[in-house]
């Protein structure tokens, strides 16, 4: 089978939704950068349209609440508390707090399923149950590799929900091991549909390359398109990178901040630089305005 029949017979399975073997998986990842970057499009095409999602989110600081906060909301499509404080009481009173500062009409999500568990305070399902009832909407993610599906399950059983599967740590070795344990994740919890393959932490030392970063979002694209988005953190990994991740099978860029900085003028902006690169890339930019 030359390499062009292999391409549409994956392509065919992906447009119904089904995963790829391991041997598909990896002749797949043998193709050099631009030739997987064009079947990683064709694929998102196909599945998910040329639509991109952009989601403005604006962040608590991690000095409170202050006299900006109600023009930092304003264009949000959600809050997000990053940060979490040293106690069960102080963490409660802080989603308390910013869900009643908070138009009710956003969603108010908060930290990351790794975070809380390694929280000294943090004792399972009944403080999960304590931040639904505070507030809080759900979880912000839950890196897959660290946190299990049991515990992701834990989660939606309290009232909280996640916002997507993300990983911790880089993707340094086998890309195609990498996307058969999200495949084996998401068998064992599928209610998470959105997946952001590149890491939240890099090392200084061993820092991923573009071209790595590239790949990785092209391999899960290819090889998950059951996914309902591949996301990148705009605010982590800035417009050049996410520009290039779109034309890799990218359909979603979270963290887009609405704070922006008057003096540069409109067509600088966070959400005009945003939509000019979804634009350049030859998609159409749509801003997520639901509470999911």
């Amino acid at each position: 089978m030359t390499r062009t029949d292999l391409d549409g017979e994956l392509l065919s399975r992906a447009r119904q939704g089904h995963g790829l073997s391991a041997d598909d998986l990896h002749r797949i990842d043998q193709h050099n950068v631009l030739s997987l970057g064009m079947l990683a499009d064709e694929v998102r095409r196909s599945v998910r349209g040329p639509s991109v999602t952009v989601r403005r989110v604006a962040t608590v600081p991690s000095a409170g609440i202050g006299a900006e906060w109600t023009r930092m909301t304003e264009g949000a499509d959600e809050v997000r508390i990053s940060h979490i404080p040293d106690s069960r009481e102080a963490t409660l009173t802080l989603v308390t707090t910013v869900r009643a500062a908070t138009p009710e009409t956003l969603p108010v999500w908060g930290f990351s399923l790794e975070q809380l568990t390694r929280a000294s305070w943090f004792c399972g399902r009944g403080d999960l149950e304590a931040l639904a009832a505070s507030g809080l909407t759900g979880v912000v993610d839950a890196a897959v590799d660290v946190v299990s599906p049991t515990q992701v399950a834990e989660v939606f059983e309290a009232g909280l929900a996640v916002g997507l599967l993300s990983v911790e740590q880089p993707v340094m070795g086998d890309r195609v091991l990498f996307v058969e344990g999200l495949l084996r994740f998401l068998a064992a919890e599928s209610r998470v549909r959105r997946v952001a393959p590149l890491p939240k932490q890099v090392p200084v030392a061993t820092p991923t390359t573009g071209y790595q970063d590239v790949r990785l979002v092209a391999m899960t694209t290819i090889g998950l398109p059951m996914l309902e988005h591949v996301v990148v953190d705009w605010l982590q990994y800035g417009p050049k990178l996410a520009q290039v991740a779109l034309t890799f099978g990218a359909t979603y860029l979270d963290n887009v901040s609405t704070v922006d900085d008057p003096a540069l003028g409109r067509r600088r902006t966070h959400l005009e630089d945003v939509r000019r690169n979804i634009t350049a890339a030859g998609l159409t930019p749509a801003e997520r305005t639901d509470a999911a």
